[in-house]
């Protein structure tokens, strides 16, 4: 996301997924999360995740108007993508890896071969790409401005006024207009099963209540956790938690529709006419499922975001447990038994010496 007046990158994300709501929701996060504000209009090109109901809803909430682009006029893009070319040309291009060796194979040798030569992952890439766009290519004077980015930006809001009552607080707040809804918007709430979303069944303690069973409830969900949902009654918002947590805790939503689309299609070859979720079945289906190619590769490309999504998502790193100091030193006799029987008191262990 730029700022066509300062050229100034507003935000960056990096992802292996394709196009879609998901990304733009997390630069929306990102652009709040160090601007404190979004832009008043936004253009964008003709995309389906910017025709979703899920992002006009967003665009409504934030007050941001939309401006589609014209289809097959590339003159209306040319600030976005002069910005492309410049990164690949000041960053991409220096990397170890890069693919212009590609461009003329029969001109490539194996030495050179960028499969052979790539080094940079996801996680490590990611924060260099942030540091570039807002340290590096916000501080070099801009050839149509005459001046900096930085600088254009600050003349702007100096020239325009800060207009406080555009600032938006990152908090959970926002966080929470920012997640996606079910395609109903709401869900019923069951006295014993809780509430089920994506095929999948959550649970709170307040669901227990009385006054709270059969009634329809506004639901939202996390779509790079599928571990939990949130719904929203008695006046707040209520972190539910999902009966299969342990095995989709960590788990994207695009990682989840592969897998319930590999399990309805194995219920089809069984000749299954009605599927229904289960939570146990889809459980030990998951654990059936650890081999599968397309699950495996989502799954790693998942890991290697996790680090930029929870920087985002204003969760800390887990500190580190604390390490035990090594035992004291024991009479040689012990230490004999020790080595002979793997512990005190414990099962026989089979050693082998080595002058």
């Amino acid at each position: 996301m730029t700022d066509a007046y300062s050229r100034r990158v507003l935000a960056c994300y990096v992802t292996f997924d394709p196009p879609s709501y998901r990304s733009a929701m997390m630069a929306f996060r990102l652009c709040v999360q160090r601007y404190g504000r979004l832009p008043q209009e936004l253009v964008v090109d003709q995309g389906p995740e910017f025709g979703s109901v899920y992002f006009q809803s967003l665009l409504t909430r934030c007050l941001v108007t939309q401006l589609d682009r014209p289809p097959q006029q590339p003159r209306f893009g040319s600030v976005v993508e002069r910005l492309f070319g410049t990164a690949t040309t000041q960053l991409l291009n220096q990397l170890r890896g890069n693919t212009q060796a590609s461009k003329t194979p029969r001109h490539m040798t194996r030495e050179v071969d960028p499969k052979r030569l790539a080094v940079w992952t996801l996680e490590r890439f990611a924060p260099r790409l942030s540091e570039y766009v807002h340290e590096v290519y916000d501080q070099m004077d801009h050839p149509a401005l005459g001046q900096s980015p930085r600088e254009a930006y600050a003349q702007g809001m100096t020239l325009s006024g800060s207009r406080s009552h555009r600032l938006i607080p990152y908090s959970e707040d926002f966080l929470m207009l920012t997640r996606p809804s079910t395609e109903t918007g709401t869900v019923k709430i069951h006295p014993s099963r809780g509430i089920k979303v994506n095929g999948l069944h959550y649970w709170h303690e307040s669901m227990r209540l009385a006054d709270q069973s059969g009634k329809s409830v506004p639901v939202r969900y996390e779509p790079f956790d599928m571990g939990f949902v949130y719904a929203y009654f008695g006046g707040q918002w209520i972190e539910c938690i999902a009966d299969t947590f342990a095995h989709v805790h960590g788990r994207s939503e695009r990682e989840w529709n592969l897998i319930l689309d590999e399990w309805r299609e194995q219920q089809r070859q069984h000749n299954q006419k009605r599927i229904t979720m289960n939570g146990p079945l889809l459980a030990q289906f998951l654990q059936k499922l650890q081999g599968d190619e397309a699950l495996l590769l989502q799954r790693r490309l998942d890991l290697e975001e996790q680090a930029q999504r929870e920087a985002i998502l204003l969760k800390r790193p887990k500190t580190p447990e604390p390490t035990l100091s090594a035992p004291p030193l024991l009479t040689p006799m012990y230490n004999w038994l020790f080595l002979v029987f793997g512990e005190p008191l414990g099962k026989f262990v089979r050693l082998t010496c080595s002058s």
